[in-house]
């Protein structure tokens, strides 16, 4: 079940996740034990589809240790997740790490991109404060 809800949950658009994991995971509990194992394991693929578990089931508690993985392996679709993750589950709160990812974001083209991305969450948590 594990492998083909990751594979299912990170080729799709982020809205499209969000629902299938409503249908695939019944319950919080069940949600945060996959969120566990999802952080351990450390593939992109699976950091990507612990984040939309954390989104669906508004799991914010979880959501640091999530996110401070992304120093591990900083790449473009885990920092697009993490920061909707972050975004959308703590809302102004997310501030603080989102000022961490971008600590570790590679100083190239590749890791501009992913500091604008980002820049941008910042700005729209900032909006969200207001």
């Amino acid at each position: 079940m594990m492998n083909d809800l990751v594979r299912q949950l990170y080729g799709m658009r982020w809205e499209e996740a969000l629902e299938r994991v409503k249908e695939r995971v019944r319950t919080e509990q069940e949600a945060a034990m996959l969120v566990g194992e999802l952080t351990r394991d450390r593939g992109w693929r699976e950091r990507v589809a612990a984040a939309r578990i954390v989104t669906a089931y508004r799991l914010g508690a979880l959501a640091p240790n999530l996110a401070a993985t992304f120093h591990e392996a900083p790449e473009y679709y885990t920092c697009r997740a993490f920061t909707e993750m972050l975004r959308e589950t703590l809302g102004p709160d997310a501030a603080s790490l989102l000022e961490e990812m971008k600590n570790y974001c590679p100083n190239d083209d590749y890791g501009k991109n992913m500091v604008q991305l980002i820049d941008s969450a910042l700005l729209q948590t900032l909006h969200d404060k207001r």
